[in-house]
């Protein structure tokens, strides 16, 4: 017999693209004319790095899992209701006239504001955009206030209603602020006072009939409930009626709505958290903490369920949804709030607006999950400083 050739390659060859378990899958081949034992030590190989394999998929799979659940969860709040706002998309929906804005009918219509004197009014039933007031706007676009079928504001006159077709109505002549009543159906005029009466402030409907007051109020109010304005002084929050002043709570006072004040209140160790304080009975209801946020803006929903909250937290913007308890619904990060927000009727979302920004943006919770952010514009797309819902 001849001899053999010799055979140069090692005795073991290991072909992948690594050695682990995140190449293909491994194929050993042993050379002929290797030693006895080069067998053994590549079955030896081969079962090391199954079971490493299998370790570190355990571990490492496992870990990844806890660590997206423990993301994904917000404190007090399943991560089955909390819906993050990664994945949200921003589409521009311009009005097409006779086709429902929001895709169904709602029964109201977005007032935008602008600086520049500029105002159009979008309906949102029927798609159709148009100027809104006369060509230079005297109102003040900061004193607007959402009413029914229309807009309270102060002009060059004073207090006016001015419906979305029709002639404006006077409230009361000279009067220098506004503010909003917790009804769609009226709202508080007032001047400011002499000696210790800061503001004289009279509830009146939108023919402008006297329904309360006057109220002599010692202090600025900017809020008002069903049961009376509302103002601050030393860290205190107060409801003004006929009888005087009667404390609320320790607080700040950050939004109303209806009969409720929401209230950011701090205990002795500087933890604070949002609470809606009934202004008539003093019930008080909770929604959640509010360590970390710098707040810039709130809004209740209309039923009183469901808070808005646009703040920064570690230098970054965010708006979020919290239900009463203190459950995150849902939140979005980068949203810039600097200058209106308000709810759309039934479950249709917020629209929010900022300086900074054209128009202004609807922000809701899709079907499947995805937290949407559709920006809308009236007759020009500009910046404007109010966007209002307006029911008709």
């Amino acid at each position: 017999m001849g001899r053999r050739h010799r055979d140069e390659r090692p005795p073991v060859e290991l072909w992948g693209a690594e050695a682990g378990a995140e190449g293909e899958v491994q194929r050993v081949e042993v050379a002929p004319g290797g030693p006895r034992w080069v067998p053994v030590v590549a079955s030896l190989v081969v079962v090391l790095l199954v079971a490493s394999a299998l370790l570190s998929y355990g571990d490492d799979g496992a870990g990844d899992g806890e660590r997206a659940a423990e993301e994904d969860e917000e404190p007090g709040a399943s991560s089955s209701t909390t819906r993050r706002s990664s994945t949200s998309t921003t589409t521009t929906l311009p009005p097409v006239p006779g086709v429902p804005v929001l895709g169904q009918p709602v029964g109201a219509s977005l007032l935008f504001a602008g600086g520049g004197r500029t105002w159009s009014l979008l309906d949102l039933d029927t798609g159709e955009a148009r100027p809104f007031g006369d060509e230079r706007n005297s109102a003040e676009p900061y004193s607007a206030l959402a009413v029914r079928g229309g807009v309270a504001v102060s002009s060059v006159v004073g207090a006016e209603y001015r419906p979305l077709l029709g002639p404006p109505v006077l409230l009361q002549r000279g009067a220098e602020v506004l503010v909003p009543s917790g009804s769609l159906d009226s709202v508080w005029v007032g001047t400011m006072g002499i000696g210790e009466a800061w503001w004289e402030l009279t509830l009146r409907d939108l023919t402008g009939q006297v329904v309360a007051g006057p109220l002599i109020v010692p202090t600025w109010v900017h809020l008002a409930t069903t049961a009376g304005p509302i103002f601050e002084r030393g860290g205190r929050v107060y409801l003004h009626t006929a009888e005087g002043s009667r404390f609320l709570a320790v607080g700040s006072a950050l939004a109303a709505g209806g009969g409720d004040v929401v209230i950011l209140v701090c205990d002795e160790g500087a933890s604070c958290g949002y609470e809606a304080v009934d202004a008539t009975s003093g019930a008080r209801r909770t929604f959640g903490p509010a360590d970390g946020e710098e707040v810039s803006s709130v809004a209740l929903s209309p039923d009183g369920r469901q808070l808005a909250i646009a703040a920064y937290v570690g230098g970054q913007s965010r708006l979020r949804v919290v239900a009463e308890g203190g459950a995150t619904l849902w939140d979005a990060d980068g949203v810039h709030v600097d200058a209106s927000m308000a709810w759309l009727p039934g479950d249709l979302g917020l629209i929010t607006s900022s300086h900074s920004e054209a128009g202004a943006v609807r922000h809701h919770l899709g079907a499947d999950g995805v937290v949407r952010s559709d920006r809308l514009a009236g007759l020009a797309d500009e910046a404007v400083e109010r966007v209002l819902v307006i029911p008709h």
